[in-house]
């Protein structure tokens, strides 16, 4: 889950996750894009203490621990 606990609104939100060595995509929450193993959301606005659920399904294809992670990034509307 995304939430922005600021006390201004986000926009321009873009969450990736480059999908590492080791995971198959599956699937993920409406509205994805999928490009050479980055799967991405463009996301309008999330308001001050909003909170977005967004997921992927992946299979592993190695045998290990294996780390995953996404990133968020955005623009913050000041007063």
């Amino acid at each position: 889950s995304i939430t922005n606990p600021s006390d201004f609104n986000a926009t321009n939100i873009i969450v990736f996750d480059y999908l590492m060595d080791g995971f198959e995509f599956v699937n993920a929450t409406e509205g994805y894009y999928l490009t050479q193993g980055i799967v991405s959301w463009n996301i309008h606005n999330i308001t001050k203490g909003e909170t977005l659920e967004l997921w992927i399904v992946v299979k592993t294809t190695k045998v290990g621990n294996l780390t995953n992670n996404v990133n968020v990034i955005c623009d913050i509307i000041l007063p």
